[in-house]
C-alpha cells in the first residue's frame, strides 16, 4: 500500500514563476508537474536575454529572427512588440523574413550568427569569422547564450502547443 505521500502530484509552478514568466501559459501547463525545470528555464531565460554585453536592440532583433525561424509566432509577437517599444527604426517584418539588407553591419552579423546557430550549428566558421570583425567573444558568446534559450523555449512552446491539445 502506498501512503499519501508517494502518490501525490507535483505541485504546479508557484505563483513567483507564472508571475515571472514572459512565455505563454503553454509552457508554464507543459511543465506544470516539473516546477524545478520551469525555475532553471526562467533563469536561464533572465540571465541570457540580461547579455551585459550586448544592446538591448540587438538582443531583441536577434529574438525575433530566431522566432522567425522557428515559426513561434507567439514569440514573433511578443520580440516585434517589444523591439517597437525601444523605438526600432528597422523594418521589422523584412527582420522576420531573414531580409539584411536593411541592418546595419553589426546587427546583420549578429542576425547571421543566430540563423547559422539556429539551422547549421555545425557551419559556423563563416558567420563567427563575420562576428569577429564587429563583437568581442564575450558578445559573441551572449549571442549564443541567446539563441540557445530561445531555442530551447521555442521548441518546448511547439511542444506545449502538441502536448495540450492546441495544435
Amino acid at each position: 500500500m502506498t501512503s499519501p505521500e508517494t502518490t501525490r502530484r507535483p505541485e504546479s509552478p508557484t505563483p513567483a514563476y507564472t508571475r515571472q514568466l514572459r512565455r505563454p501559459v503553454g509552457l508554464a501547463v507543459l511543465l506544470q508537474g516539473r516546477p524545478d525545470a520551469l525555475g532553471a528555464l526562467l533563469v536561464l531565460e533572465q540571465a541570457s536575454t540580461a547579455a551585459p554585453s550586448l544592446d538591448r536592440h540587438i538582443v531583441e532583433l536577434v529574438l525575433l529572427r530566431v522566432a522567425a525561424m522557428n515559426g513561434c509566432a507567439d514569440c514573433i509577437r511578443l520580440h516585434a512588440s517589444r523591439a517597437k517599444r525601444q523605438g526600432q527604426q528597422y523594418d521589422l517584418a523584412r527582420i522576420v523574413a531573414g531580409d539584411m539588407s536593411i541592418a546595419d553591419p553589426t546587427l546583420g552579423s549578429a542576425i547571421r550568427l543566430a540563423e547559422a546557430l539556429t539551422a547549421d550549428p555545425n557551419n559556423l566558421s563563416g558567420p563567427v569569422e563575420d562576428a569577429r570583425a564587429h563583437f568581442t567573444p564575450d558578445q559573441i558568446t551572449d549571442i549564443g547564450l541567446v539563441v540557445a534559450a530561445a531555442n530551447m523555449f521555442n521548441r518546448l512552446m511547439a511542444l506545449s502547443k502538441h502536448t495540450n491539445g492546441t495544435d
